[in-house]
């Protein structure tokens, strides 16, 4: 039956990395996957890669900057 070990560790400046568990058995043969975790991306770089997304978004900010654009509601009124 086929036994999995799940551990993390991190790439030595070589390239090389060190994978230690003691449920290891001395001398088996063994397959090993890496994954490579992907790194997080902060929203607003995710948000301005797409230049149209950008356009859009930039242009929101401007008009926000600008009060005449500004839609003001009576609360009380509702």
């Amino acid at each position: 039956m086929l036994q999995s070990i799940k551990t993390t560790t991190t790439v030595n400046k070589n390239g090389a990395i060190n994978i230690y568990s003691p449920e290891l058995p001395i001398g088996e043969s063994v397959e090993v996957i890496i994954l490579i975790q992907p790194k997080k991306q902060d929203t607003t770089d995710y948000l301005l890669s797409d230049p149209a997304n950008k356009h859009h978004l930039l242009q929101a900010v401007e008009e926000l900057n600008n009060p005449e654009n500004y839609t003001y509601v009576d609360i009380e009124s509702l």
